[in-house]
């Protein structure tokens, strides 16, 4: 979906969702680019704009939003690889 449809999901200004999307801080990565080379965001970055605009709303920084956010993604990467490694034990040891 194009910036103007995040926005009128999210309540957040055109503006305010490009400059998380590729300002300083980088909050979200859109999925890619669309027509005349605009972002193209999906529902991931929908949610991610909201926990965004909630987490502003409670008081945190931008900075301090990144740095959960990408701690939350460490753990992630981190229960992905775990879940593969489980699965190839599992394959290895207890036959497919």
């Amino acid at each position: 979906m194009n910036e103007k449809r995040a926005s009128e999901l999210t309540g957040l200004s055109v503006r305010t969702i490009k400059n998380y999307a590729s300002g300083k801080y980088k909050l979200i990565n859109p999925f890619g680019r669309g027509r005349g080379h605009k972002l193209d965001y999906d529902m991931e970055d929908v949610r991610g704009l909201l926990l965004i605009k909630a987490l502003k709303g409670i008081g945190f920084t931008l900075s301090q939003i990144k740095t959960m956010l990408d701690a939350a993604d460490e753990v992630m990467e981190q229960r992905i690889v775990m879940k593969l490694e489980m699965r190839i034990i599992k394959y290895f040891f207890e036959g497919r």
